[in-house]
Protein backbone atom coordinates (compact mmCIF):
# COMPACT_ATOMS: atom_id res chain seq x y z
CA UNK A 1 0.00 0.00 0.00
CA UNK A 2 1.47 3.38 -1.05
CA UNK A 3 1.23 5.96 1.69
CA UNK A 4 -1.28 8.72 1.08
CA UNK A 5 -1.00 12.33 2.17
CA UNK A 6 -4.72 12.78 2.95
CA UNK A 7 -6.57 10.43 5.31
CA UNK A 8 -10.38 10.54 5.27
CA UNK A 9 -12.05 9.54 8.54
CA UNK A 10 -15.82 9.02 8.62
CA UNK A 11 -18.59 6.85 10.01
CA UNK A 12 -19.81 4.35 7.40
CA UNK A 13 -23.43 4.51 8.53
CA UNK A 14 -23.40 8.31 8.74
CA UNK A 15 -21.51 9.73 5.77
CA UNK A 16 -20.15 6.99 3.50
CA UNK A 17 -21.59 8.58 0.36
CA UNK A 18 -20.15 11.99 1.16
CA UNK A 19 -16.80 10.40 2.03
CA UNK A 20 -16.70 8.62 -1.32
CA UNK A 21 -17.44 11.83 -3.24
CA UNK A 22 -14.83 13.72 -1.18
CA UNK A 23 -12.23 11.02 -1.90
CA UNK A 24 -13.04 11.17 -5.63
CA UNK A 25 -12.71 14.97 -5.69
CA UNK A 26 -9.33 14.85 -3.93
CA UNK A 27 -8.15 12.04 -6.21
CA UNK A 28 -9.08 14.07 -9.29
CA UNK A 29 -7.38 17.19 -7.95
CA UNK A 30 -4.22 15.61 -6.52
CA UNK A 31 -3.99 12.06 -7.88
CA UNK A 32 -5.48 8.79 -6.68
CA UNK A 33 -2.53 7.71 -4.57
CA UNK A 34 -2.74 10.83 -2.43
CA UNK A 35 -5.91 9.76 -0.57
CA UNK A 36 -6.40 7.08 2.07
CA UNK A 37 -10.06 6.04 1.86
CA UNK A 38 -10.58 2.74 3.68
CA UNK A 39 -13.03 1.28 1.16
CA UNK A 40 -10.44 1.60 -1.61
CA UNK A 41 -7.10 1.72 0.21
CA UNK A 42 -7.15 -1.35 2.46
CA UNK A 43 -6.38 -4.62 0.69
CA UNK A 44 -9.14 -7.14 1.59
CA UNK A 45 -6.70 -9.64 3.14
CA UNK A 46 -4.83 -6.97 5.15
CA UNK A 47 -5.16 -6.48 8.89
CA UNK A 48 -7.25 -3.31 8.83
CA UNK A 49 -6.10 -1.74 12.12
CA UNK A 50 -2.46 -2.03 11.06
CA UNK A 51 -3.30 -0.55 7.64
CA UNK A 52 -5.05 2.36 9.32
CA UNK A 53 -2.16 2.96 11.74
CA UNK A 54 0.39 2.93 8.90
CA UNK A 55 -1.70 5.36 6.86
CA UNK A 56 -2.26 7.64 9.86
CA UNK A 57 1.40 7.90 10.80
CA UNK A 58 2.43 8.81 7.27
CA UNK A 59 -0.34 11.19 6.17
CA UNK A 60 -0.01 14.98 6.12
CA UNK A 61 -3.62 15.76 7.11
CA UNK A 62 -6.67 13.92 8.44
CA UNK A 63 -10.06 15.05 7.19
CA UNK A 64 -12.77 14.14 9.70
CA UNK A 65 -16.05 14.05 7.81
CA UNK A 66 -18.80 14.72 10.34
CA UNK A 67 -22.31 13.76 9.32
CA UNK A 68 -25.61 14.34 11.12
CA UNK A 69 -25.27 11.24 13.36
CA UNK A 70 -21.50 11.37 13.90
CA UNK A 71 -21.78 12.43 17.55
CA UNK A 72 -24.90 10.45 18.47
CA UNK A 73 -24.02 7.13 16.78
CA UNK A 74 -24.52 4.41 19.38
CA UNK A 75 -23.52 0.79 19.89
CA UNK A 76 -26.25 -1.85 20.40
CA UNK A 77 -25.75 -1.32 24.16
CA UNK A 78 -26.87 2.29 23.78
CA UNK A 79 -23.42 3.74 24.59
CA UNK A 80 -22.30 6.51 22.27
CA UNK A 81 -19.63 5.07 19.99
CA UNK A 82 -17.56 8.23 20.39
CA UNK A 83 -17.30 7.52 24.15
CA UNK A 84 -15.80 4.08 23.52
CA UNK A 85 -11.96 4.11 23.35
CA UNK A 86 -12.18 1.18 20.87
CA UNK A 87 -14.33 3.14 18.39
CA UNK A 88 -12.48 3.29 15.06
CA UNK A 89 -13.32 6.94 14.34
CA UNK A 90 -12.25 8.00 17.83
CA UNK A 91 -9.05 5.97 17.40
CA UNK A 92 -8.27 7.60 14.03
CA UNK A 93 -8.72 11.12 15.38
CA UNK A 94 -6.87 10.48 18.66
CA UNK A 95 -4.00 8.86 16.76
CA UNK A 96 -3.72 11.79 14.36
CA UNK A 97 -3.66 14.26 17.25
CA UNK A 98 -1.10 12.13 19.12
CA UNK A 99 1.20 12.15 16.06
CA UNK A 100 0.76 15.90 15.50
CA UNK A 101 -1.10 15.43 12.22
CA UNK A 102 -3.29 18.40 11.32
CA UNK A 103 -7.00 17.69 11.64
CA UNK A 104 -9.52 19.25 9.28
CA UNK A 105 -13.12 18.75 10.45
CA UNK A 106 -15.68 18.95 7.64
CA UNK A 107 -19.40 19.08 8.35
CA UNK A 108 -21.39 16.94 5.96
CA UNK A 109 -24.66 18.28 4.60
CA UNK A 110 -24.13 21.64 6.37
CA UNK A 111 -25.32 20.19 9.70
CA UNK A 112 -24.61 21.80 13.05
CA UNK A 113 -23.09 19.64 15.76
CA UNK A 114 -25.15 19.01 18.87
CA UNK A 115 -24.29 17.09 22.01
CA UNK A 116 -20.52 17.39 21.76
Amino acid sequence: MRMAEVFISYRHDDSEGWAGRLAEAIQIAFGGSEVFFDMESIIPSAEWRRSIEEALTSCKVLIALIGPRWVSAAAPSGQRRLDNPQDVVRYEIASALHHGIPLLPVLGNGRKLRGL
